[in-house]
Parts: C-alpha cells; structure tokens; sequence
C-alpha cells in the first residue's frame, strides 16, 4: 500500500540498530481551527494501537511493547520505539538514502460518542555508517 502524501514523516534518517524514541504530539482546538486539530477541546485519546504494515513488517520494522518500551500516551503526546529486526538490520534495502516505513496509528477519542482517526506515520531507515573494507 502506497504510503498518503500527507503522513506525519520523521524525514531525519535513523540507523537499522538504532533504539531511539519518537514522539506525536497530537493537537488540541476547535473544529473550526486552521489547520484542523487532532484532538477538540477537552477531548482526550481514550485508547490507542500502532501497528506496522506489510511492506514495513517485511523490511523487518517492529514497535517496541517490551518493558520501559511500549507505547505511551501522556498530555497530548504518544511516544514509541520502532525497531527494525536483528535479523535485517545489515538489509541492502537501508543502504543509501535507505526507505521509507510506515505505522499506522489508530486513536480512539474520549468524545461522547467516541471519534476514530488513522493516520500514517513514515520513519525513514538507512545505514549511516559505513562498513569496514
């Protein structure tokens, strides 16, 4: 599936072996606000999931859930820890300007009734550094 144009993109390339966190910060107005907020006022995310698409999930990218590591949502901000694989971290694939993954995010709002939204979130993957001759 191709990844939308508009996906929140973390364009700065990060290394297969990296273990670092991202975060969301999702934002809060009125419906009427320009550009249109993520969360209205009051409203709060009820419930959460990431999870990683086919072609990502072949390239070897998995979210992080262990201890210390899961998924987090506090104050407006979701934070998670994509790795890639062991197996797939010296992949050819992450080589040069390397790839473009996606995760898509499905919150569930505390709105009365409850709002879903899904979104694409896009890291991008590629060595950076270069291996011994």
């Amino acid at each position: 599936m191709p990844i939308p144009a508009t996906a929140l993109a973390f364009e700065q390339p990060v290394d297969p072996s990296d273990v670092q966190d991202f975060s969301i910060i999702l934002t809060q107005g009125p419906a009427d606000a320009k550009p249109t907020p993520f969360l209205l006022p009051g409203e709060t995310v009820a419930s959460f999931a990431m999870s990683v698409g086919a072609e990502a999930a072949a390239a070897g990218l998995q979210i992080r859930s262990d201890a210390g590591y899961a998924p987090t949502y506090v104050a407006n901000k979701i934070t998670f820890w994509p790795v890639i694989a062991a197996a797939q971290q010296s992949s050819a694939l992450f080589d040069g300007e390397g790839v473009r993954l996606a995760i898509e995010l499905t919150v569930v709002t505390s709105n009365s009734p409850a709002r879903t939204k899904q979104r694409s979130i896009v890291v991008r993957v590629a060595h950076q550094f270069a291996a011994a001759a």
